[in-house]
């Protein structure tokens, strides 16, 4: 959870501060996207993408997808003006992504 924090810290400086500010960690929303390789929450398809990346890559495509999924989706985040709302987005509206944003986060 350091790691993604950190990278969040260092590549979108904004949605770190937008979250530091409601005190909402990578523990809170990510957890289950690592503990599952993001099964738990996201599309099938997308997770399949996701396990031939890790199987080619490396675990290190973990934190790329979270940053990507976090990054592309900065603007709606940082809108989000509450605790709740933000845990809310990105335990529920985040991972009911469309076949296009899927095929963009992959691409990514």
């Amino acid at each position: 959870m350091y790691q993604l924090s950190r990278l969040l810290h260092d590549y979108h400086r904004d949605l770190y501060n937008h979250l530091e500010e409601y005190e909402i960690g990578p523990s809170l929303y990510a957890a289950p996207w690592f503990l599952t390789l993001f099964a738990s929450q996201f599309p099938l398809g997308f997770v399949s993408r996701i396990f031939d990346f890790v199987f080619v890559q490396g675990t290190e495509v973990i934190f790329k997808v979270a940053l990507c999924l976090l990054s592309s989706h900065e603007g709606e985040i940082v809108e989000c003006d509450s605790f709740e709302s933000i845990v809310d987005y990105l335990k529920a509206t985040l991972p009911t992504l469309t076949q296009t944003q899927m095929e963009q986060t992959i691409a990514k």
